[in-house]
């Protein structure tokens, strides 16, 4: 996906993310459902979250961009003068499977984690008609006053966990204009969790 990008601007760079992106804002906690983050940090408030995707998914490759790097290179594309008018990737440069992904998630939230998880669970079948649920947790625990619905979306977590091929970015083009910075996806998932718990968004 990574071709020069046709604008007449000066100062116009395009950069393209991966299959998901986790980080927070209280603006995407709250109007943004499409961001797979929030789903999965809700989900994680049930006590044994099962995974929803497939057994593909489950032990191929895949790719994520935490917030911080985006922001990162955003601003290096914008200010760096051999970025204008070209188009890169973003990704936390690194790589990783559900399965591993599943496995921080599950120790983040004290759950157990099953290496032969089985796979294919209808997430959204699961969480319809569970809004209440949440009502009652955000009362318990004193939390920012949201719907789940506001801050879900469990037909994108569905989509991302359920391609039929590895999704992985490279990064080489961004490193060869001078972009360098990475982030370890499987050591987002705890910060980000823990920055939604201080913003008081989950329990």
């Amino acid at each position: 996906m990574e071709k020069e990008a046709s604008s007449s601007s000066p100062a116009v760079a395009l950069i393209v993310g991966a299959t998901g992106m986790v980080g927070l804002s209280l603006a995407e906690a709250l109007n943004n459902p499409s961001t797979p983050g929030s789903p999965w940090k809700v989900y994680g408030v049930a006590r044994r979250p099962l995974y929803p995707g497939s057994r593909y998914t489950w032990e191929h490759f895949c790719d994520m961009s935490d917030s911080r790097l985006l922001a990162e290179q955003q601003i290096w594309a914008a200010t760096t003068e051999s970025a204008k008018n070209q188009a890169f990737n973003c990704t936390n440069g690194d790589f990783f499977t559900w399965k591993k992904f599943w496995k921080a998630f599950c120790q983040v939230f004290d759950v157990e984690f099953d290496e032969e998880e089985e796979c294919g669970f209808d997430v959204v079948g699961m969480m319809a008609g569970m809004g209440h649920v949440w009502d009652e947790i955000v009362e318990k625990h004193g939390l920012v006053r949201t719907k789940m619905a506001d801050i879900t979306c469990f037909d994108a977590v569905t989509v991302v966990t359920n391609f039929k091929f590895q999704h992985v970015c490279s990064m080489n083009k961004s490193r060869k204009f001078g972009f360098l910075g990475y982030c370890n996806t499987l050591e987002s998932i705890p910060y980000w969790v823990g920055r939604m718990r201080e913003m008081k968004i989950i329990p």
